[in-house]
């Protein structure tokens, strides 16, 4: 469904594309600009390529990598736009991107100083993994404990 819905969606792009670009036609006949010629040229042109991008982000995983562009844009805001911590600030962004975005699942965090709890319906496996992963790569905090929770 997630695939239909992409792939609709990326269509609704390129016809949208496609109509600005002929209410822009006439225009471009009516001045002698240059300027209106490209940006006749450039606007369906970038909608098209969004649009394809789109259907791809659904169909052939070019959406993780746009995922990937989103959390380190996130965590480029963090750090140049917010006052405090920022390591702390990224290491919480990235646990939330981990649990909301990769697990799929809800959680609690328990956070006293550096060490963190995550409350999180995971496996004792997953749980492992997912402390293992994010000990790894975080700068500040340290995950001590995943408890099981139930699922709401």
């Amino acid at each position: 469904m997630a695939r239909l819905f992409n792939l609709i969606i990326g269509f609704i792009i390129i016809i949208t594309g496609i109509i600005i670009a002929l209410t822009l036609y006439p225009l471009f006949f009516s001045t002698s600009n240059g300027a209106i010629f490209i940006v006749a040229i450039l606007i369906p042109l970038l909608f098209g390529i969004a649009g394809i991008g789109w259907v791809l982000g659904g169909w052939a995983g070019v959406g993780a990598a746009i995922e990937e562009l989103g959390l380190r844009f996130r965590i480029w805001l963090l750090m140049h736009l917010l006052y405090g911590d920022r390591e702390f600030l990224i290491d919480l962004m990235l646990i939330q991107h981990m649990l909301m975005n990769v697990y799929g699942v809800p959680y609690e965090l328990v956070i006293d100083g550096r060490e963190v709890t995550i409350k999180a319906p995971l496996s004792r496996d997953a749980g492992i993994r997912l402390m293992n992963y994010l000990n790894q790569r975080m700068n500040k905090l340290i995950i001590v404990d995943i408890e099981p929770m139930e699922e709401p």
